[in-house]
């Protein structure tokens, strides 16, 4: 463009001046733009330029040049060649003739002024061959200009060009390849990153093996191998539960679960199946845009193709200038030519008025004179007349695009043939508004914004933010996880949340088997309902499982079992709840006491699961007796060693043997070892086996869970702590710089600010430079064409003038002559 622009620079263009001259043109109206407007099909607009087009106003300024050029054909033949046929014209000449001196004069000053006409529309045609060649080669210029921003693109206003696009969509595709730059630094920062995945799953797969095993009948509800129901539940089991859930919910809100998630993301969006998808998508747009690029390209090659430029300036310097200059030079000798006829004619002998004309320059320049006329006459008036005619539709359809906007164009639109219904409508409306008829000249329209589809629900969803949302939204969406989850208001770590607190303080201080208690609804319908007619007995329905009572703190600062605030007035009954901060879960040896009222303890080998001797009591008591008897019983088939009741599954490795988290830890290269993963294809993945227990085990089971979870958090919190930044940093760096980066300067640069500065660049270099010029010349031709034929009237009137007074007063003639003469008038 800088080679084009060069000598043209597209600004110093007088707009206003030439927004009169078309109007001028057009009567002071835009008679086009108005027939557009009325017009509501193009062939009724057809119709309308017919109609309105050819009323005499409009005829007398397009045929009037043609129609005085054929009169004046036909008359100036008339009238000179009858007088040349004859010669009377050069016998005239030759003849002796007495001087009038105003005729003479008048002739003169008349010729003068049309020689002065004559140097005006050669200074106009002058003005209006600069501003049509400025013009045209301004149009160059600003075609220059669109084809070079449009493929190279600019900085001011930014738009990024098509072959930046293109250079952009093919370094994307080369990056989707096996072996990229790309592709090799995610998969070295993915692989370093891996433990992270890995602690995760362990912490929670051990988190969802414990609340599995809570909520098995086997634990929650036990029964005897022979499928007996033993009355009691599990309460802890139901308190650890939320606990469990808070804890899940809180693991897969935090940045372990994030990072997690941004590393899967990553590489699902990397996977062959998207990048083949991508690559797709890309290959599609890159084809379009090469189609696009070489539209352009084939539209503007005309304008800046050198060798074209080169002959339009060639012609436009050399051709069209002496053209023009050898035509105005022609009038200039016609009337230099009738001026020095006109002083031979007038000028006297010193002999007493009688002046003898001389022969060669009078006779010579006036039959010249009045035989060039006719000819230049007729090129000027054709030529005015031809530009003139030119420049009228030109001039309405310059007034029309320079106030284009979208009303306009949906104004017109059904006279020249474009459907502006619907959604295609409305965006072409708005590229018009916002990147041609744009008056901000700081504003930078970006042209996704502007053109959009609909989806399924009818929703409008523009390009730029649909492709943004494609290419960026799942990436983003995981990053924005992470940092959501680094906040303070969600914490950092698993391990210091209070619900994970919660969950290690109830593990750590209640022993299961002192909150294994019996249902109350299912002791008073069991083989054991009749101990509960004998008030100390009723004790039973608080009994645990444990042979010792417990105490449980519920002063409001510490987790609470909500079996034990539900039942807390049955605890005050038996004086269980002391002071209203803490209660007593009674043990079985606490029951077997009060049972030892009906009789004597029988020896259990040290165990505190005791039945006691009935046979003294009496028929009611001995009943009551033989219920709690039976009641031990059922806590004594709860404590058996075997058959064992209870669930306490495991992890197990790949060889198949056990593998408890808690045994878990770092060998000396700072590696985690006896994970209990194992790997299934490329994932790792835990494998549970079922593991029967009793009550002793499954008791000492869920304590160490205790140390389990805070084994796993610990891991977590290493490999939290050890890949958060490079997940974070170094995985988003590389996101950003290969996809998102190009992506986002893609979308931003689609951009057409620079499209309204241009347009008007082309605008007035074709309008107000290339067309007003046309029409100057056409004008000054017309001048010109005025100034030389009344000088040729004036030729004429004088001879023949001079001629009848020769005749009038006596002079000699022949009769060839007078027959000659008579002719000649007859012909005028």
């Amino acid at each position: 463009a800088a080679d084009y622009c060069a000598e043209h620079p597209l600004d110093g263009v007088d707009v206003e001046a030439g927004k009169k001259e078309l109007l001028d043109a057009l009567g002071g109206g835009n008679v086009i733009l108005e027939i557009l407007y009325k017009a509501k099909s193009f062939g009724e607009m057809r119709q309308r330029v017919q109609r309105e087009l050819l009323q005499p106003k409009w005829l007398v300024t397009i045929v009037a040049p043609l129609v005085v050029a054929l009169a004046v054909f036909f008359v100036w033949m008339c009238m000179f060649c009858g007088a040349c046929r004859c010669r009377t014209c050069c016998r005239s000449m030759s003849r002796k003739h007495r001087g009038l001196r105003p005729v003479n004069c008048a002739a003169f000053l008349v010729t003068a002024a049309c020689f002065g006409c004559l140097a005006l529309g050669i200074f106009a045609a002058i003005r209006g061959y600069t501003k049509s060649r400025d013009g045209v080669l301004g149009m160059s210029c600003s075609a220059a200009e669109v084809l070079d921003i449009t493929l190279s693109g600019q900085k001011e206003p930014f738009f990024i060009g098509l072959m930046p696009i293109l250079e952009t969509l093919t370094g994307l595709d080369r990056e989707l390849d096996d072996g990229s730059r790309l592709l090799t630094d995610i998969e070295g920062v993915i692989n370093s990153t891996g433990p992270i995945e890995g602690a995760v799953a362990i912490v929670s797969g051990t988190i969802s093996l414990l609340e599995g095993l809570l909520r098995l009948p086997e634990n929650l509800q036990p029964k005897s191998s022979a499928g007996e129901d033993l009355l009691h539940t599990c309460r802890l089991c139901e308190s650890l539960s939320p606990a469990l859930q808070s804890m899940n919910h809180m693991l897969r809100d935090g940045v372990e679960t994030a990072l997690v998630s941004a590393r899967a993301k990553v590489q699902q969006e990397l996977s062959i199946e998207k990048r083949a998808k991508i690559r797709e998508t890309l290959r599609s747009g890159t084809s379009s845009l090469v189609e696009l690029k070489q539209g352009v390209q084939n539209a503007f090659a005309a304008l800046v193709d050198p060798a074209a430029v080169g002959q339009v300036r060639y012609h436009l310097q050399r051709t069209l200038f002496w053209g023009v200059s050898a035509f105005f030079a022609l009038a200039v000798l016609l009337v230099l030519d009738a001026c020095l006829a006109t002083s031979y004619w007038a000028a006297r002998r010193p002999d007493g008025g009688i002046a003898e004309r001389s022969k060669a320059v009078s006779r010579c320049g006036s039959c010249w004179t009045s035989c060039a006329v006719p000819c230049f006459v007729l090129l000027a008036l054709g030529l005015g007349g031809l530009f003139r005619t030119a420049s009228i539709p030109l001039a309405g359809a310059c007034l029309a695009l320079d106030s284009l906007d979208g009303q306009i164009l949906g104004d017109i639109a059904p006279a020249i043939g474009i459907d502006l219904a619907g959604d295609q409508g409305a965006m072409l409306a708005s590229v018009v508004d916002a990147c041609i008829a744009n008056a901000d000249e700081g504003a930078n329209p970006n042209f996704l914004d502007l053109i959009y589809q609909r989806d399924s629900a009818g929703e409008t969803q523009y390009l730029r933010q649909h492709l943004l949302a494609s290419v960026m939204g799942p990436l983003d969406e995981a990053f924005i996880a992470i940092d959501r989850a680094l906040s303070p208001s969600q914490g950092a770590s698993v391990a210091n949340s209070s619900h994970v607190q919660e969950l290690l303080f109830l593990l750590g201080s209640i022993p299961v088997d002192t909150t294994m208690v019996p249902d109350l609804e299912s002791a008073r319908a069991s083989r054991a309902a009749p101990m509960l007619a004998y008030r100390p007995l009723q004790v039973g329905l608080l009994t645990s499982a444990s042979c010792d009572n417990h105490t449980i703190i519920i002063d409001g600062s510490s987790p609470v079992i909500p079996a034990v605030r539900d039942h807390l007035d049955m605890f005050r009954r038996f004086g269980l709840a002391t002071g209203g901060s803490s209660v007593v879960v009674p043990g079985v040896a606490h029951f077997v006491d009060h049972l030892a009222e009906f009789g004597p303890k029988s020896d259990a080998n040290g165990s505190c699961l005791q039945n006691v001797d009935c046979s003294q009591a009496g028929f009611v008591r001995r009943a009551v007796c033989n219920a709690g008897n039976a009641y031990v019983d059922i806590k004594r088939t709860l404590a058996q060693e075997s058959p064992r009741l209870f669930r306490c599954d495991m992890f197990e490795t790949a060889s198949g043997a056990l593998c408890d988290p808690k045994d878990m830890h770092k060998d000396e290269a700072g590696k985690w070892v006896n994970d209990c993963f194992i790997t299934e294809g490329n994932k790792l993945t835990n494998k549970v086996r079922e593991v029967t227990c009793n009550l002793g085990e499954f008791n000492a089971y869920v304590r160490d869970y205790d140390l389990r979870i805070r084994r796993v958090l610990e891991r977590l919190d290493d490999a939290t702590t050890d890949v958060t930044e490079r997940i974070k940093n170094d995985v988003q760096r590389i996101v950003d710089e290969y996809v998102v980066g190009p992506t986002t300067h893609i979308a931003n640069g689609v951009t057409c600010g620079f499209v309204s500065p241009v347009y008007r660049s082309f605008l007035n270099s074709f309008c107000y430079q290339n067309v007003v010029g046309v029409r100057m010349i056409g004008e000054s031709c017309l001048d010109c064409a005025f100034a030389v034929l009344v000088m040729a009237v004036v030729m004429y009137l004088m001879w023949h003038s001079t001629m009848e007074l020769e005749v009038s007063r006596g002079d000699q003639v022949s009769p060839w002559e007078s027959a000659c003469d008579t002719v000649s008038r007859l012909d005028v």
